[in-house]
């Protein structure tokens, strides 16, 4: 206030010792204040924010001490916020997405300095304890991943391995979860397990439950040989997700052999590494009408029922030369595969017919890449035959 009334004695004084230069003079006088004022502001303001921030890092440390974190674990809870989420810090206890991204963001800048293995494995070890006692180890059902972090033991994966100008696929199963990476099994094809080295290039599919087909590229992290032998392989970066429904279907005519599964629960299924072992009964032909990378439909004489399970063979070599195509060179075995199906709905046709149409419950993920590129194929086919006959 004393500031003000100076500027208005000073203003007022000069304008009688020289009007004409009053104008001038108020001028300068209210962006004098107008300054004093937004200074006066700014000082409040941020004074007003470094309160602010204060009472949310002290929110932040009791939530983590309220939660279990020792010293040494809300250190590092602190610096990984601090660094990723300055302005909502608490999502770092709370969200699994957010933590994911920030144990990420920490891991790939220790691996980026040089770290060691056993640096490596202590900060992975760190961070798994912290999950745990945040309670974000689990992602809720029906939430699709944004992070490998979210895959489960016994999750079946699709390992293709690049050699040279060609790509082999092998199947593999989740072992555990890390920070530090996917600990998997040896790859198995039918000559046994394939030997992946360190800082190998791989693809990785896989088929979770009812939610959709995940594929990420990583690298090979390193083999474990005790107590048994694994793979280890980094978490990836970007995390591809192929929605069932987005699968495209083609319509096809292929007599396929189905019998119901006596098994009917599907969480003993999703156990089940060998469709070929699962005990049937009530055996008959049916004739598949449509067939996608996310299930197919059947025609068939018998009723079927909603929720039945059943074992469909599919004989993709026939689809092949129905359409006058060569089967692909990687089908080596007999081009005939084994998928469990749910059947999802039933309608009545003329001729005491029903149509059935059923979602893959249980398929070989190197089988399911097969039927999306037949899919593929008969698509590019009946393109080129448009084309043909609209130049005709």
């Amino acid at each position: 206030m004393n500031t003000v009334i100076q500027i208005t004695y000073a203003v007022s004084t000069a304008a009688a010792e020289n009007p004409l230069h009053i104008r001038w003079l108020v001028i300068i006088a209210g962006l004098a204040v107008f300054a004093l004022a937004v200074l006066v502001e700014i000082i409040r303001s941020r004074l007003g924010s470094r309160k602010q921030a204060e009472e949310i890092w002290r929110d932040f440390e009791d939530a983590a001490i309220e939660r279990g974190l020792t010293g040494k674990e809300l250190t590092l809870c602190k610096e990984m916020a601090r660094q990723s989420l300055s302005d909502r810090p608490l999502r770092l206890l709370t969200s699994k997405e957010a933590f994911d991204e920030c144990a990420g963001k920490r891991m790939t800048a220790l691996r980026s300095q040089g770290a060691p293995g056993d640096e490596l494995e202590s900060l992975s070890d760190t961070l798994g304890d912290i999950r745990k006692k945040l309670g974000l180890t689990f992602v809720p059902f029906g939430r699709p991943l944004s992070s490998t972090r979210g895959l489960r033991p016994d999750q079946k994966l699709t390992i293709e391995v690049e050699k040279g100008t060609s790509a082999t696929r092998f199947l593999a199963t989740v072992l555990d979860v890390t920070d530090l990476g996917i600990v998997m099994s040896p790859p198995e094809s039918a000559s046994g397990q394939i030997k992946l080295e360190p800082d190998q290039k791989v693809t990785v599919a896989f088929w979770r439950g009812d939610d959709a087909r995940y594929m990420f590229i990583t690298r090979v992290h390193k083999a474990l040989y005790s107590p048994h032998l694994a793979i280890v392989l980094e978490h990836a970066e970007k995390l591809q997700r192929t929605q069932a429904r987005t699968f495209y279907r083609v319509r096809v005519s292929l007599t396929a052999t189905v019998a119901e599964l006596l098994l009917k629960d599907l969480a003993e299924l999703e156990k089940v590494s060998d469709v070929s072992s699962l005990p049937t009964r009530n055996q008959l032909i049916s004739t598949i009408s449509s067939i996608s990378g996310g299930g197919l439909s059947l025609i068939s004489k018998s009723r079927l029922n909603v929720d039945d399970l059943l074992r469909v063979e599919i004989d993709l070599g026939r689809a092949y030369n129905e359409i006058e195509e060569p089967i692909p060179e990687d089908m080596t075995h007999p081009p005939v595969l084994l998928a469990v199906c749910k059947v999802v709905s039933v309608s009545a046709l003329p001729a005491l017919r029903y149509l059935a149409r059923a979602s893959f419950a249980l398929i070989n993920e190197t089988d399911r890449d097969r039927i999306v590129r037949f899919v593929n194929v008969k698509e590019q086919k009946l393109a080129t035959l448009e084309d043909q006959e609209e130049e005709g």
